[in-house]
């Protein structure tokens, strides 16, 4: 019934005395009579050592599992062969062979020189997929132009798609149609990446057989193609023989064994029970076909073995007649498929669920909403998004396997807090999701959120240390916040991102959020094409030097010009540019405007003093500030004396305050002077003051604001002062607006300001531009 070779070598006389079909081609024979008149060629002494191993397992009832190559042909076969003794006549012993054909393994050093003389088309290719070396075979198959890899496929994206997994994962396996000194045909195609000896570099073994035939034959070729996976990939194979006429299993000892039961026949009705009873029935089939004259018949079953285990096994039946015809037994070949199937329910699971936590995936989590959704209707659900705040903290201070302990942890909080009705998922890393559905009630929802919260944060105890937690909770509702699953997630997660940036806790979805993300998204997609476009202008505000009322400078403020929007100030746009990092690359973009416009001022005999440019936290911190205003300067020619730099107070306390000091340092050798905007409002000590490198403080607009209406305020303006006199430091005063404000800062002896007193910022080009040209009358108004 077998398609491998079986045989049976007497130890006595040293030959084979019976081979079935398969085994008789194998050898070379016609019958078993030649196949005992031939000698069996001699063995080495290698070999002869490894079949005095095999005989002396056997006789301690053990079987042999091992790989052989025969030389008994035109060429070499290699086998994995299941070899067992058997007791022959008269007391003779023999050595019991199946053999499970292998195709020659192109990784395998002990076949290399069988792949050299193989029928096998074998090629070494170079990682361009040039060909280094070529077996006989592959040079009779392909012409000289038809030598490299990518040649011989009659279709190229085939071929493409071929190269592209072999350099992608080191092998690669395709039948593909190809064009060969014959014209096309089909070929097998085996390929391994090794090392090229010569040059060091990665190269290509690439193994080819002509199955041509066999694809005009597609059907008969899925069957052998099923046997030969089937042989090859057998741990255990064992068999069993139905006698009909007293209804008993007669198990193989492999059989028993994987049976765990004793090698003695088993009545039918025995044998059923031990079959899952959901299996019975496919059973029965297999054995029905039998009866009903199939040749053949195969299927899986379950077994339930004394102690419980589920063995999942794969049998396969054939008729036994007796000299009459009548069918008088049924025998079966058994393969134990258990690890298969469960390595493919394995695989099957970890498809839609995460390794380490089991919950869902992302992909599972994503068909789970969307089923949800589609489930509840207008009864809807609630989503969940979580994120463990300060979980890289924890892999960077405690390491990896304390990460991994602390997630599974959270998987089962998660878990315990949502199930039977609802779903909970790890989407990656320290993100999380849950999906209630029919939960949304927002009372009820927001009591539960606080106890997953709480329940989060608590601390996760790994070796009897304390891990401390936070969470961050984004919260969006079916069908009130969204209808379908990308909006419901990104509502979601827009909700966890502001109370992320909150500080932790959790959030429902409101459509200021929407609104703020597609403000953000909108100045994202924007800013490139309005920086190229000229929508980004910058407008000028005067400095006015209070003791005569004379303009000495302008402060340059941006604003973004926009058809539908209108005038945008920078407040709308300024912080969503920081925070995308794109700040530096604008900063830039922003000082040639204001270079460029100061040197057109001065070639048409402007005078437009020292100009301002306020500079963004990411010019000081990601960007080549020193650089771009080195090449600002020697593009534009500009005078760096008439250029300041405003920085603010908040910018310059933190970690990286020395770096920031030593780029102010090299921007103020370079004659470029630095100015502290927003005094007062930020962390600044008297000793970070001293440590700044700056010319020039700017009292801020609310200290302004409240001269003479707040004493407190009053006597702060009058110390910055005094601070700013003893240390050598000029003062402005922003926002000015009123002559009450005016005369106090006269009054106390600032020395200059700026504010809408005086002039509002203005595009260069506004008709009233020049107009403070001739001073401005201080004290009796603009």
């Amino acid at each position: 019934m077998l398609s491998q070779p079986v045989w049976v070598l007497d130890l006595a006389s040293e030959r084979n005395v019976y081979a079935n079909a398969a085994g008789l081609r194998m050898w070379g024979v016609a019958s078993v009579e030649a196949l005992r008149a031939r000698e069996v060629p001699a063995m080495s002494a290698v070999s002869r050592t490894r079949l005095e191993e095999v005989i002396r397992r056997s006789v301690s009832g053990e079987a042999t599992f091992e790989r052989w190559t025969f030389y008994t042909a035109s060429e070499p076969q290699t086998f994995d062969i299941l070899m067992q003794a058997v007791r022959l006549g008269e007391g003779d012993v023999g050595i019991l062979s199946i053999g499970i054909p292998v195709r020659s393994d192109l990784s395998d050093r002990r076949a290399a020189e069988a792949l050299r003389y193989s029928r096998d088309q074998i090629t070494f290719f170079d990682s361009d997929g040039r060909a280094l070396y070529r077996n006989a075979a592959a040079i009779s198959t392909y012409e000289a132009d038809r030598a490299d890899l990518m040649a011989r496929f009659a279709d190229a994206a085939a071929g493409d798609r071929f190269l592209e997994e072999l350099r992608r994962t080191g092998a690669a396996q395709a039948f593909v149609e190809v064009t060969t000194a014959a014209g096309r045909r089909w070929h097998g195609i085996e390929a391994v990446a090794t090392l090229d000896p010569e040059t060091g570099g990665t190269a290509y073994v690439v193994g080819e057989h002509d199955v041509t035939a066999l694809k005009l034959a597609e059907a008969n070729l899925r069957l052998r193609e099923q046997e030969l996976h089937q042989a090859q990939t057998m741990a255990q194979l064992g068999s069993w023989r139905l006698d009909l006429s007293n209804q008993t299993y007669q198990l193989s000892r492999t059989l028993s064994a994987m049976l765990k039961l004793d090698p003695e026949p088993i009545d039918a009705a025995k044998a059923n029970e031990l079959l899952h009873p959901l299996d019975r029935e496919n059973f029965s089939s297999l054995l029905r076909g039998i009866f009903n004259g199939a040749e053949s018949a195969e299927g899986s079953s379950r077994v339930i073995l004394h102690d419980g285990d589920v063995r999942h096994l794969w049998i396969r039946c054939a008729p036994e007649r007796d000299a009459s015809g009548k069918l008088s037994a049924i025998i079966a070949v058994v393969r134990d498929i258990t690890e298969d199937v469960r390595a493919r329910q394995r695989i099957d699971f970890l498809a839609v669920h995460d390794g380490l936590t089991e919950l869902r995936n992302r992909a599972g989590f994503s068909d789970a909403l969307d089923q949800a959704m589609a489930r509840t209707g207008q009864a809807g659900g609630s989503l969940f998004m979580i994120d463990i705040d300060g979980f890289k903290e924890i892999n960077d201070t405690r390491g990896h396997a304390v990460g991994d302990t602390v997630l599974v942890e959270i998987g089962q909080r998660l878990r315990n807090a949502v199930e039977p009705e609802g779903i909970a998922a790890r989407l990656g890393g320290d993100e999380f999701a849950l999906i209630l559905p029919y939960r949304t009630d927002r009372r009820e929802l927001d009591a539960f959120a606080r106890r997953l919260v709480a329940d989060l944060c608590a601390p996760v105890m790994v070796d009897d240390v304390p891990v401390l937690l936070a969470a961050s909770v984004g919260i969006s509702l079916w069908p009130h916040d969204a209808s379908d699953v990308g909006n419901l997630q990104r509502n979601a997660d827009l909700a966890h991102y502001t109370v992320k940036a909150e500080g932790g806790g959790f959030a429902f979805f409101d459509r200021s959020m929407r609104d703020a993300a597609d403000k953000r998204r909108w100045v994202i997609d924007n800013l490139p094409r309005a920086m190229k476009s000229g929508a980004i202008e910058m407008h000028y505000q005067p400095l006015i030097r209070l003791s005569d009322g004379v303009r000495v400078g302008f402060e340059a403020l941006v604003r973004w010009r926009d058809p539908v929007r209108g005038l945008i100030p920078p407040d709308r746009f300024i912080p969503i540019i920081e925070e995308c990092g794109l700040m530096a690359t604008f900063g830039s973009h922003i000082l040639w405007q204001v270079a460029a416009q100061i040197q057109r001022w001065v070639a048409v005999g402007r005078e437009p003093g020292k100009v301002a440019v306020n500079l963004g936290a990411g010019q000081l911190l990601g960007g080549d500030l020193v650089g771009d205003l080195r090449a600002i300067l020697a593009e534009t020619g500009l005078d760096p004396a008439r250029l300041e730099l405003e920085v603010t107070e908040t910018v310059t306390v933190g970690r990286r305050t020395a770096e920031i000091v030593s780029t102010l340092e090299t921007l103020r050798e370079m004659g470029i002077a630095v100015v502290l905007d927003d005094f007062g409002t930020g962390h600044a000590s008297l000793t970070h003051l001293r440590r700044l490198p700056i010319d020039r403080i700017k009292i801020d607009r609310s200290f302004v604001a409240n001269l003479g209406v707040v004493n407190a305020d009053t006597a702060v303006v009058r110390a910055m002062l005094d601070i700013a006199r003893t240390m050598d430091l000029s003062v402005v005063a922003e926002g000015v607006e009123t002559e009450e404000q005016l005369a106090r800062l006269i009054a106390i002896e600032c020395p200059l300001a700026q504010g809408y007193l005086f002039g509002r910022p203005l595009p260069p080009e506004a008709p009233d531009f020049w107009r403070l040209d001739d001073g401005v009358a201080v004290g009796a108004g603009v």
